[in-house]
């Protein structure tokens, strides 16, 4: 209610000392009553008109800027005076981190977020949002993934550029790598934080792992992999030929094929250099002896781990029978039987073999099946340990180790029956000896005619 001069005992209330009391008693009781958020909007507005009119700033857009930053500036210097901050930029840094505590606390306290952890990412999230969204409305891009896409090439950019303009890289190739090194190291020592690994080297074996395992996966999600075993194929060679197509585009082959025996070289002098660098071997002439003699007794564990050779002895005889067949298809010679060749010269079949140190040579022969089975005859009455080509029942076959390990090119380019691994029933074995005859006398027939039934 407006006070009345009348209540307080003014005698007249037309008299002009009571109209006089009556109008200062409303404009203090106005005042009484002002809205606090007027005044202080009208003081903003004159502040900044102020600075409008002293030239400081062209608009009140820009006063309102000059300002924020003056009020900045004076929180900043406050800290400094009362010791909570020695410089200015201590000062910038404590009043963020102040800012950024009330922003997340008012979160928590409003219910929005359980925990300050949350807060912290949902602050993160909003303003992520907000970025993407500020791009989308001004023209830049036209959807948020497009955002997405560029603020991350933005953010990557500046990141290097960063880098350069510190000296930390000279151009932005080596600031690339330097990024990505320091990615990768807090990466790991996230995992060694967080009880993932015990220590930098296993958290990178681990983080190897973790990106082989997601990058089956999605081929097989995609379609492009049945199986995760199917994948680790595919991956393999999208990767190698990736490597020779870098190598192609870098100029250091002419070629995939130039590409592919230079990988393969290098890979070897590396593998060499590695077992020198280990102190496995003294030279590189050592060390190539060495990886020859560790490949050839990992093949050989293989063949008696898989069940085709009961002993390191009967795997060690088909593994040579195998370089022998490789041997004869790289001299364009053609062969069904290990020990067994053609004489060009006295178009005969020659058996001739190793055993240990030991060269036998057991003549010329008409057809390769009568060769064959000359070999078998000397292998059997001198008891030697030595894959059969017409096996009796129990004994092994050569062609366990012909059919399954000679290379493709023998499997694909022999011409004529080949002789199938020989089981332990007898009449399978005579059936054997039966065309083993039938077919000695088909080929000689040919030969007489001048076929080679040897060429490839």
């Amino acid at each position: 209610m407006v006070p009345n001069a009348v209540s307080r005992g003014a005698c007249n209330p037309c008299c002009p000392t009571a109209i006089l009391f009556a109008g200062a008693t409303h404009r203090s009781w106005l005042s009484q009553r002002r809205d606090p958020r007027a005044d202080g909007q009208l003081g903003l507005a004159a502040a900044l008109q102020n600075i409008v009119e002293r030239g400081e700033a062209a608009t009140l857009d820009e006063a309102q800027t000059v300002l924020s930053q003056r009020g900045h500036a004076a929180s900043l210097q406050k800290l400094v005076d009362s010791g909570e901050a020695a410089t200015l930029d201590e000062a910038s840094k404590l009043a963020g981190q102040r800012a950024r505590a009330a922003s997340l606390q008012k979160l928590v306290d409003s219910g929005e977020a359980a925990t300050l952890e949350e807060a912290s990412k949902l602050t993160g999230q909003r303003g992520r949002a907000a970025a993407l969204q500020k791009l989308v409305d001004s023209g830049e891009v036209a959807t948020l993934e497009e955002a997405s896409k560029l603020a991350g090439q933005r953010a990557l950019a500046a990141s290097l550029q960063k880098l350069v303009d510190s000296g930390e890289a000279a151009t932005l190739e080596e600031a690339q790598q330097v990024l990505s090194r320091r990615g990768h190291q807090a990466a790991l020592q996230g995992m060694v934080e967080r009880g993932d690994a015990a220590t930098l080297e296993e958290a990178s074996k681990l983080a190897g792992q973790r990106a082989l395992a997601a990058s089956l996966q999605k081929l097989v999600d995609s379609g492009e992999a049945a199986t995760l075993e199917e994948a680790q194929q595919v991956l393999s060679r999208s990767g190698h030929q990736a490597a020779l197509q870098g190598m192609v585009e870098r100029g250091d082959a002419a070629t995939l094929e130039e590409a592919q025996v230079l990988h393969s070289q290098r890979g070897r002098a590396a593998a060499l250099q590695k077992l020198v660098d280990s102190g496995d071997a003294a030279t590189l002439e050592e060390a190539s002896k060495l990886a020859g003699q560790r490949g050839r007794a990992a093949a050989l564990q293989k063949l008696v781990d898989s069940g085709e050779a009961a002993t390191l002895e009967e795997a060690q005889v088909g593994y040579g029978m195998n370089a022998g067949v490789a041997a004869a298809l790289s001299a364009g010679k053609y062969t069904r039987f290990p020990g067994v060749r053609w004489r060009k010269d006295s178009r005969k079949w020659r058996v001739q073999f190793s055993v240990g140190s030991k060269k036998i040579s057991l003549g010329s022969h008409a057809t390769e099946e009568e060769a064959a089975l000359v070999h078998d005859e000397y292998v059997r009455r001198h008891g030697l340990a030595r894959p059969l080509h017409f096996p009796r029942e129990g004994e092994a076959s050569s062609g366990t180790f012909r059919e399954r390990h000679a290379p493709r090119e023998a499997r694909a380019g022999s011409r004529g029956p080949r002789m199938a691994v020989v089981g332990d029933e007898s009449e399978l074995g005579a059936a054997l000896w039966t065309v083993a005859l039938v077919l000695g006398a088909y080929l000689s027939s040919y030969a007489s005619e001048g076929y080679e039934p040897h060429k490839l």
